[in-house]
């Protein structure tokens, strides 16, 4: 199954400016509906996270995240999923459960 990402600017811009925000620990989701049956994710990490290496490795956890529990959660959203600089010392299953938490709230 291959993940439908947002991949233009203007995309995410339209989900930021428009979008609910649901503030976590260690990410901050930006949701919004639409009036399609699948889901369209975009996942940011700034550079405040660390090097390259360690927001890479965050990507990597946040997409298979996604992949894995996409089908358990709603659908008909683009959402974003910004990382939060405390992701890097949380562990795999603390940040799948914050994350299915925000998405399903």
């Amino acid at each position: 199954m291959t993940i439908q990402k947002l991949k233009k600017s203007n995309e995410f811009r339209h989900v930021f400016s428009t979008g609910n925000r649901k503030i976590g620990r260690y990410v901050i989701l930006y949701m919004l509906p639409l009036k399609q049956d699948n889901n369209r994710v975009g996942i940011v990490t700034k550079k405040n996270i660390g090097n390259a290496v360690q927001r890479n490795k965050v990507k990597r956890i946040l997409r298979e995240i996604w992949r894995t529990r996409c089908n358990q959660l709603i659908s008909g959203y683009d959402i974003i999923i910004l990382a939060r600089k405390k992701i890097v010392q949380a562990r795999y299953n603390e940040i799948e459960a914050e994350l299915v938490k925000l998405i399903q709230s």
